[in-house]
């Protein structure tokens, strides 16, 4: 294989990408979602709501993201607002 043939091949999925689908897309269901720091929970949640505020689902008093780390809470507060 050449050089220019390795850059062509797409790195596999990660093995969790169902389920990282289903974080995002699945927006009906009550999830909780458990992981390691550097695992993509924070990415996951904001896709998660920026999804429902694009579906049009009123979330004003009936969903409430958690999150238990500092750093997680602050990425996410930032990139609800923007």
């Amino acid at each position: 294989m050449t050089v220019s043939e390795t850059s062509a091949v797409a790195p596999a999925p990660p093995p969790d990408e169902a389920r990282r689908r289903r974080i995002t897309s699945d927006l009906d269901a009550t999830l909780f979602v458990e992981a390691g720091a550097g695992a993509g929970t924070t990415s996951s949640l904001v896709a998660r709501i920026v999804n429902l505020v694009r579906s049009g689902v009123p979330t004003t008093g009936t969903r409430r993201p958690v999150t238990l780390t500092w750093h997680a809470v602050c990425t996410c507060g930032g990139d609800i607002r923007t």
